[in-house]
């Protein structure tokens, strides 16, 4: 056929597959693999739209079952007319036309959504941050129908299942580590595409426990955005220069001993921490979306930490308080599965549980929405009885209690907390007391 083929379509692949699936009863269930959007020719669209409605009936689908059903003649005398280009391999394998239009498609679907996002370009009243959202939903989008084009039918389910535990198995693929042992025990560490929670009171430790894992992931040669809503890059640099010996209360005065130069400088020569991007700037979820793209451009992403969830500002009028912060936790949610990256997620508690008698934290205490708990993969809550209780007998001893996890045990694990290096680590190691 003339010009039957572009860089957007091919009539002749369309016409083989359509042929195919019409005449042969063993290629009829080509038809849960195809969708009809994956033609360009809006009479093919028509063909399988019919043939799909024919199947869903218990009917087979043939040139008298479409005649039938579509009264159309013209239909069925077009794929009388197909057979001309059929080739004596499509029979046998006519899958391998599938593929094709599915890869034209998405390239027809990118095209518009380009031409639209140039449109946008010439509209004097879209701003900037509204043109970049846009592009980035209409990234998400086209990846979001190229996951769908995989196999979903419950083999082809098991067969991936099958496959990612042979690879963890192997050590082929790899969760992010908390860099704590027992935490690790309990929650087998943080999954690509879950989003795991730290809930805890200000002041008890979440974000340095959240920058404690996201060293620990560069280290191990993992990539990292690391969002920060409450702190200035200067304020995370003290924190993980405390993690290397600085003592902080020196450091904030400018008073530091030999040894805190010598820990600073150690730690300024760790290659491993060019693999943590900070991120204070991004103020909605499709800002921190952009940079993680970025990112990943640059080299992968392996860990999304967000510090913290009530600081994110909501896109658009989304209403109530609650709302607002639903909407929030579901646009990380959804970003960690898009991504396939984990991403942990700092909340703020509610005051309430300080005036309880047990000010121990529960799944209610999550600040503002309940959706929050809902979302979730992984909720963990940092508790210090210290910071409730003067006299307390554990002092600086901290509970991380894993109060949800969909996918495995609960449970509580005790470490030690040293507040001058902002570091937790298990009960029988701690930092030496200058």
């Amino acid at each position: 056929m003339a010009n039957s083929s572009s860089r957007f379509f091919n009539y002749d692949a369309e016409n083989r597959l359509v042929y195919s699936i019409m005449a042969y009863s063993e290629n009829k269930k080509l038809l849960d693999s195809v969708e009809a959007e994956d033609f360009y020719d809006e009479n093919n669209q028509r063909i399988i739209t019919a043939a799909q409605a024919i199947q869903a009936t218990g009917k087979v689908p043939d040139l008298v079952t479409m005649l039938d059903y579509t009264h159309d003649k013209s239909l069925t005398e077009r794929i009388m007319g197909y057979r001309q280009a059929e080739a004596f391999e499509d029979r046998y394998k006519a899958d391998q036309y599938i593929p094709l239009l599915r890869d034209l498609r998405l390239r027809r679907d990118a095209y518009r959504s380009l031409q639209a996002i140039c449109g946008e370009l010439c509209n004097s009243d879209t701003t900037t941050d509204e043109l970049v959202a846009k592009a980035s939903q209409s990234v998400a989008a086209l990846e979001g129908h190229q996951r769908t084009q995989t196999d979903t039918s419950l083999q082809g389910v098991l067969q991936r299942t099958y496959d990612t535990i042979a690879a963890r198995a192997t050590g082929k693929l790899t969760t992010v580590s908390t860099g704590i042992p027992e935490l690790d025990e309990i929650t087998g560490g943080l999954f690509p595409g879950e989003m795991t929670i730290i809930g805890a009171r200000p002041g008890t430790g979440k974000t340095a426990l959240t920058l404690q894992i996201a060293e620990t992931a560069a280290l191990n040669g993992q990539r990292v955005v690391f969002v920060s809503r409450e702190m200035s890059d200067v304020q995370i640099g003290e924190r993980i220069l405390a993690r290397y010996g600085v003592d902080m209360a020196r450091s904030r005065v400018g008073r530091l001993r030999e040894s805190d130069w010598a820990a600073a400088q150690k730690a300024m020569k760790n290659e491993a921490f060019r693999n943590i991007l900070i991120d204070n700037r991004s103020t909605t979820v499709t800002k921190v979306r952009t940079n993680c793209r970025r990112w990943i451009a640059k080299g992968g992403l392996d860990l999304v930490c967000v510090d913290y969830l009530q600081l994110v500002h909501p896109e658009g009028n989304v209403g109530s308080r609650n709302d607002q912060v639903a909407s929030i936790s579901w646009a990380f949610k959804e970003l960690a599965v898009e991504l396939n990256v984990p991403v942990l997620l700092l909340s703020q508690l509610n005051r309430e549980a300080k005036g309880r008698t047990d000010p121990t934290p529960l799944l209610t205490d999550l600040r503002d929405s309940g959706s929050i708990e809902q979302d979730a993969d992984i909720v963990m809550f940092l508790y210090r009885d210290d910071y409730y209780n003067e006299d307390s007998e554990k002092r600086n001893i901290a509970e991380c209690i894993i109060a949800k996890n969909r996918h495995g045990e609960t449970g509580k694990v005790e470490l030690a907390w040293s507040p001058q290096y902002t570091t937790f680590s298990s009960l029988d190691y701690r930092h030496e007391e200058d």
